[in-house]
């Protein structure tokens, strides 16, 4: 299966990437700075806020599947640039999702998608262990 991973350089990102690679997966990253990809995946050049190119990529790349780990998730840093963090947070993860509209209409297979978010999102008061189930209550930007 070909793959797309969002934010695929970094920590969990990288974890992800090597296991998609582990089991046989053709994996491709997509990511804003261009160090050196782990030996195992392609890297493409892109920013999520960038629309037209984000549904380019994905639009044309024939993936099979995508995992979006990109996203700005420091807590206190999003009060200082709220906007930023929409931003990419937001509008990066609309961007990717149009790409996977035009994926469906034109094959009308239904889009693959892991979506990973920071626990931020979920209240503190919920208890452990944080799962879908709990509230939604982020306390930050």
């Amino acid at each position: 299966m070909r793959v797309l991973v969002t934010g695929g350089l970094g920590y969990i990102g990288r974890a992800v990437t090597a296991r998609l690679a582990e089991a046989g997966h053709d994996v491709t990253i997509l990511a804003r700075s261009q160090p050196d990809p782990p030996p195992h995946a392609e890297l493409l050049h892109g920013d999520l806020r960038d629309r037209d190119r984000v549904f380019d990529l994905v639009a044309d790349g024939d993936f099979a599947g995508v995992c979006h780990l990109a996203g700005r998730t420091r807590g206190r840093e999003s009060f200082s640039d709220p906007v930023g963090y929409y931003d990419t947070n937001l509008s990066g993860t609309v961007n990717l999702l149009r790409g996977l509209a035009e994926v469906i209409r034109r094959s009308g297979e239904p889009a693959r998608l892991v979506f990973a978010s920071p626990v931020m999102v979920y209240s503190p008061s919920n208890g452990q262990p944080i799962d879908e189930q709990h509230e939604a209550a982020p306390m930050s930007p």
